[in-house]
């Protein structure tokens, strides 16, 4: 349930120890996983203290390179997904007949985007769709990502998975994104222990056990879009909850959301006509 009990124990017992991420903000929350204390380091203008520093390399070019809205018209939670399956469909069909190249959307869970794919297949026939497949060997994931690039219309992944996250072959090459939902972790038994192991009320265990790890999956996905100056990504995040400041705060700068989408008009006018 705590894995820094483990960790902090193999971090003492090195002289020195490099930790390095793209995704490790918030920096509190990384600090306490890894079985660090809040009163363990005492930041100063460049961060250092005699045992720990932390050093934070930048890109200025990602500020320019994503454009990101949020679409609130649809609710993602698990218990409302279901009343606004044809409005997700319609929204990643419409992108898509509008884009230039496949377009990518990322779903929380399989379950979720094959019964959007099911949708898809339905509504839009003519539109070449595909999900990525399960258990694929590693040689072969690569290969059907470029494949699915130039073959398909739209190309459907699963957050958390080592196609949104562990292989190198999407930036400069996907210029459309939808993000289905924030993805939080399933609601369990085991995440409920953790929950109770996490002080400060509910609140903060909401924010630690779900809002965070769910948040991190996105920047992960994200960054694989773009990976130069000269690449660049437009980004729909499909869902209200979006907008709320304990969702948006979690994700980097260069993916703060410039604009927000109430209604069908506003979707069409901002997001399929600003091409």
């Amino acid at each position: 349930l705590d894995a820094s009990s483990v960790i902090a124990p193999q971090l003492e017992s090195f002289f020195q120890t490099v930790l390095m991420s793209a995704t490790i903000q918030p920096w509190e929350n990384f600090i306490t996983n890894i079985g660090l204390t809040d009163g363990s380091i005492k930041e100063t203008d460049h961060f250092r203290h005699p045992e720990v520093a932390k050093i934070s390399g930048t890109a200025p070019w990602l500020e320019g390179c994503f454009e990101v809205m949020v679409d609130a018209r649809v609710d993602t939670r698990y218990r409302r997904r279901d009343s606004y399956i044809s409005k997700t469909a319609d929204t990643i069909a419409e992108s898509a007949e509008c884009a230039k190249g496949c377009t990518i959307a990322f779903f929380p869970s399989y379950r979720y985007a094959e019964t959007v794919m099911e949708r898809l297949q339905f509504t839009r026939p003519l539109l070449r769709t595909v999900l990525q497949p399960r258990d694929l060997p590693l040689e072969e994931q690569t290969e059907f990502l470029e494949s699915a690039l130039i073959f398909q219309d739209i190309l459907l992944l699963v957050l958390g998975s080592r196609f949104s996250e562990g292989i190198d072959a999407l930036g400069g090459k996907v210029h459309q994104a939808i993000v289905v939902s924030p993805a939080l972790p399933e609601v369990n038994s085991l995440q409920r222990e953790r929950e109770r192991t996490v002080p400060g009320g509910s609140q903060a265990a909401f924010r630690s056990v779900y809002l965070i790890p769910g948040l991190r999956k996105i920047s992960q996905a994200l960054g694989r879009l773009v990976r130069a100056p000269d690449h660049s990504a437009k980004v729909l995040l499909h869902g209200k909850r979006f907008m709320q400041p304990e969702y948006r705060d979690l994700l980097p700068s260069y993916l703060q959301p410039v604009d927000n989408i109430i209604t069908d008009e506003e979707f069409a006018k901002k997001w399929l006509n600003s091409r």
